[in-house]
């Protein structure tokens, strides 16, 4: 006799990364098997879980095709999107970004990651700013320390936080921290940088009590050449101040 068994769904065809200009009608699609038939979920870059209405159409062919069809795309619709097929006999989902370009992202290109924790381990808290928390963070396997910031999402948008990843992207100086990685959980955006790891300023003032004329010369002509760089640049830093200079040897000092 031939016996069919159930078995868990299984993405046949998964999700696949996707670009689209504002104001377009995107489609993401992948196709599933499995037996019973799976039920589909959708989620959006915000976790919340999509319905059918007049911004998103949900549907599902007999074959195991899902479709999520996103009306009129703004750039607040870019981020991961996750499709979650379900059954009696299990669960399997897959994920993949939207990329929206448009006015208010200035075309700039950025990968939102989902995996922050499976890369990184949180070390200390470091600084805390009105949108965002700066914490010291280990990568794992290597163990290289990094910064991250996480700027919250109540507090920001995306097209801000993408402005200024546009800014840091194209800032290349030996004074200036560079961008490595960006994430996106739930509650953040996540900006991996490089970690200035010999301490504030501040605090070698106050460790060290007094400086000789020499070391205020070097400090100071160094703080200097990096904001100099950044005028040229057309760009002003509104918060400047001793708490917020820091060391980062590369190589030893002379």
């Amino acid at each position: 006799p031939n016996y069919i068994y159930d078995v868990p769904p299984e993405f046949v065809i998964p999700l696949s990364e996707t670009t689209c200009e504002t104001g377009e009608t995107v489609i993401l699609k992948c196709k599933v098997c499995g037996r019973p038939k799976a039920s589909i979920t959708w989620k959006g870059p915000d976790h919340n879980t999509l319905s059918n209405g007049s911004h998103y159409s949900i549907s599902c062919s007999d074959l195991g095709e899902a479709y999520l069809k996103i009306i009129g795309v703004t750039t607040e619709d870019d981020g991961v999107y996750t499709c979650i097929a379900a059954n009696d006999m299990g669960s399997i989902s897959t994920k993949a970004g939207l990329r929206v370009l448009g006015p208010g992202s200035d075309g700039i290109m950025v990968i939102w990651k989902d995996n922050f924790d499976s890369l990184y381990s949180e070390v200390a808290e470091l600084g805390r700013g009105r949108f965002s928390v700066i914490k010291r963070c280990d990568q794992k396997g290597t163990k290289r320390e990094v910064a991250a910031k996480f700027v919250n999402k109540k507090l920001m948008k995306r097209d801000q936080v993408t402005h200024e990843l546009g800014i840091m992207q194209n800032l290349q100086h030996p004074q200036l921290v560079g961008l490595l990685d960006t994430f996106e959980t739930s509650t953040s955006y996540i900006l991996v940088v490089e970690i200035a790891n010999q301490g504030r300023l501040l605090d070698y003032i106050i460790q060290w009590g007094n400086l000789t004329e020499g070391k205020i010369k070097l400090y100071l002509r160094e703080i200097l050449e990096a904001v100099h760089y950044l005028h040229n640049c057309r760009i002003v830093h509104l918060d400047l101040k001793v708490n917020w200079a820091i060391f980062f040897f590369l190589r030893k000092p002379k």
